[in-house]
């Protein structure tokens, strides 16, 4: 490596240090939609609804603390709601799983704001 190169990834990394918050999004924020994503396939597959939505709590839960990594306060809040969508008794079954997968955009749109 050259005395120049060396010294352009010096700085790139002192960059990625001092703004953690992107370069963590950039590796962090997709697994957080990812598991949301999971969930939202096991919904679309249909099945017992209330097994359905214990496996799609699971996955939430799992997006909410990748979403704490990813250091994406909005993508935490966003994944909580969702979470608290699933868990809401005062919903039927179906409705909490409609409810869940009509915040797909929101959940998108969320993601690509934490990486800006």
């Amino acid at each position: 490596m050259t005395p120049t190169a060396k010294t352009r990834l010096r700085i790139v990394a002192a960059l990625a240090l001092a703004l953690p918050g992107a370069a963590l999004a950039d590796r962090h924020c997709a697994p957080a939609q990812e598991e949301f994503f999971d969930g939202r396939l096991k919904i679309l597959e249909g099945g017992d609804c209330a097994a359905t939505l214990d496996a799609v709590a699971a996955d939430l839960q799992a997006a909410v603390d990748w979403a704490g990594i990813c250091t994406c306060p909005d993508l935490v809040d966003k994944m909580r709601a969702l979470l608290a969508t699933a868990g809401d008794t005062s919903l039927s079954c179906e409705a909490r799983l409609e409810a869940i997968l009509a915040e797909t955009d929101a959940v998108e749109a969320t993601v690509d704001a934490c990486y800006r």
